[in-house]
């Protein structure tokens, strides 16, 4: 099964020929060929993504040596599934609601990307062009109110809660 891996580089180690290289959030490490390997994009604290599938011997295998900086470009990432207002959730807070910690936040596009506390889901979060996504980093605890739209993409209306990382 081809996939998109993404996230913040934790632990870098080489092995057999290449590098294995754990993202955070990802339960096992991702194999980058010495063909592949570049050192000034692979770095602990980076965020990086590669176009990848599962190996059964216990990590993922990267067979496109064109990563992308996080976050991935728009062709790239698959949509999210479409959730429906009422069969999202029911924990109290309704399904207009999304808290999670934002994994990115891209600043130009008023875009942040959070795992969702209920789903544990990556979904990506549209903000009002106000600018109240300047304080917000990734790690940080969010709390957003607003609508789904049809292509599976959370239209927020305002930052309900914000916990800085400590």
């Amino acid at each position: 099964m081809r996939f998109y891996g993404r996230g913040r580089i934790d632990r870098i180690v080489p092995w057999n020929g290449g590098y294995r290289i754990w993202l955070g959030g990802w339960g096992y490490p991702f194999f980058v060929p010495y063909s592949f390997w570049d050192p000034f994009r692979f770095r602990i604290g980076l965020f990086c993504g590669f176009n990848a599938f599962y190996d059964p011997l216990g990590y993922y295998s990267v067979y496109d040596p064109y990563y992308y900086s996080y976050p991935p470009p728009a062709v790239v990432v698959a949509p999210p599934p479409v959730y429906r207002d009422g069969d999202y959730r029911d924990d109290g807070y309704g399904a207009s609601v999304v808290r999670g910690t934002v994994q990115s936040v891209d600043l130009p596009r008023d875009t942040m990307w959070v795992n969702d506390e209920a789903t544990h889901k990556v979904i990506t979060v549209l903000m009002p062009p106000d600018r109240q996504l300047n304080s917000v980093r990734a790690g940080d605890y969010v709390e957003v109110s607003g609508d789904w739209k049809d292509d599976g993409v959370f239209d927020a209306h305002a930052l309900d809660r914000y916990e800085p990382r400590h």
